[in-house]
């Protein structure tokens, strides 16, 4: 997963993104919902390697900023990933984000 991040241009560790999906405040949005959307994604066939990447980086920052008071969750991880990316005017980036 590392290399799919330093692929796309995305400063951050993947140590890292695992432990913040493992923080305590999380019911739902923990690391066993990423580890099945993984295996969801890693079961649709006839993907291109850009739209694997795609939706591996959508899995992976989805709900990475989790905040279980807030209801802004989704948009402040959409925000998180973008700040990560090395580049801002990345198409492909841009849809990740959306």
């Amino acid at each position: 997963m590392q290399d799919l991040l330093n692929r796309w241009g995305v400063k951050m560790d993947y140590n890292l993104l695992l432990e913040m999906w493992n923080e305590s405040q999380r019911s739902y949005h923990t690391q066993t919902h990423l580890a099945d959307l993984i295996r969801q994604i890693n079961e649709v066939k006839g993907l291109s390697e850009k739209q694997y990447d795609k939706l591996m980086l959508c899995a992976l920052f989805h709900d990475i900023v989790y905040e279980p008071t807030r209801s802004d969750n989704e948009e402040r991880s959409a925000e998180f990933f973008e700040n990560c990316c090395s580049t801002k005017d990345n198409p492909d980036l841009l849809e990740v984000k959306q």
